[in-house]
């Protein structure tokens, strides 16, 4: 039976894609760097933290800089910008007033810095649903390993196979069937049909499709 709901934050709480593209491109130009924009028009891998995708980034765009510094650049902008404003996902609170109404405990599991979740989660005034966060760099390491949905559920005091994960990236998804989790991936609507999102035990196109009798029946 299900007693916990782990939500990653960008891209499924949120629609934050933008927001941090921008943070990485304005470091990119910073750097003398031309942005060169993915099939879905941001720089960035969604779903991982901002130090893997630096990993990634400078061998792209040969980049001779610490990792750590362009990481906290990226972080700080990123910051800025969502203090322009932020939107929920559309579903999002009637989701966590159903989980809530069935005493289901929830906790925020994201590969953005503290700060950033915390601001989120209070810009949106949500932050009385969520007992736990659990961000990145407080574990060893981030998705598609399971470390940070293992944390956020030691957090809450509930075993692995009692979690749900709500997921919108493939390396999230891994990371919930890593710690042995049912997932529901909620992908953006241009990634809908990305065949690595048959992991999950289920793939909605919106939050808004979400109903306790899919959960439950997962879970059985």
């Amino acid at each position: 039976m299900i007693s916990a709901a782990l939500f990653d934050m960008d891209g499924l709480m949120i629609d934050s894609d933008r927001a941090i593209s921008r943070s990485y491109e304005a470091v990119l130009k910073e750097y003398g760097k031309e942005p060169q924009f993915n099939s879905r028009g941001i720089v960035h891998t969604p779903g991982i933290s901002a130090v893997d995708n630096w990993k990634n980034l400078v061998k792209v765009y040969g980049i001779d800089a610490d990792i750590a510094e362009l990481a906290d650049k990226k972080n700080r902008l990123h910051v800025e910008y969502m203090k322009e404003g932020v939107d929920a996902m559309p579903g999002l609170s009637e989701l966590l007033q159903m989980l809530k109404e069935h005493d289901v405990k929830m906790a925020v599991a994201s590969s953005s810095i503290r700060e950033l979740v915390e601001h989120v989660v209070q810009q949106l005034g949500i932050q009385n649903y969520f007992e736990a966060i659990v961000a990145g760099g407080e574990v060893a390491h981030g998705k598609p390993a399971p470390d940070i949905f293992l944390a956020a559920a030691a957090k809450l005091g509930v075993t692995p196979a009692d979690c749900i994960v709500f997921e919108d990236a493939v390396d999230g998804v891994h990371a919930a069937k890593a710690a042995r989790m049912i997932c529901i991936a909620v992908p953006a609507s241009d990634n809908l049909d990305n065949p690595d999102f048959r992991i999950a035990d289920a793939t909605l196109p919106s939050l808004e499709r979400v109903s306790w009798e899919i959960i439950t029946n997962l879970s059985n």
